[in-house]
């Protein structure tokens, strides 16, 4: 597996969960196994800017992800975002996926067919994360 903090460790953490299915612990919503994301290198630029950005600010912010992510993927389908505060790969996936307010859920929604992952090191948390999704990109 990639180095602690790496973009394609989230896509690969999440992927296992998507592959094995999934109980979302902070909702108790169960998924059945789906599809792996497909990494998509447009949705990628989008969350890595917007990373750079919330660490700019020292602050989590979702902004206006729909419109970044259609500026990215001009028919994206359905979209969502996951933002994260944490020095890792894998405690950031950890986070969502025991999140009471969706994450989990945007993780296991088969309806995205598409990811992107920004990474930006430092700041106050160690760490800022994006996973931006798509149904198409």
């Amino acid at each position: 597996m990639p180095g602690a903090s790496s973009s394609d460790d989230v896509i690969a953490l999440v992927n296992q969960y998507r592959a094995s299915g999934s109980t979302c612990s902070g909702t108790g919503t169960s998924w059945a196994a789906i599809t792996a994301l497909q990494p998509s290198a447009n949705l990628a630029t989008a969350a890595k800017d917007w990373t750079s950005r919330m660490r700019s600010l020292g602050r989590l912010s979702h902004g206006d992800p729909k419109a970044r992510i259609r500026a990215a993927c001009p028919q994206p389908g359905y979209v969502g975002e996951n933002i994260a505060c944490n020095p890792s790969a894998a405690g950031a996936v950890r986070r969502w996926m025991a999140s009471r307010t969706g994450h989990c859920e945007v993780i296991m929604d088969p309806r995205f067919s598409f990811a992107g992952v920004g990474y930006a090191p430092g700041g106050i948390c160690g760490g800022y994360w994006t996973i931006d999704f798509a149904g198409n990109c």
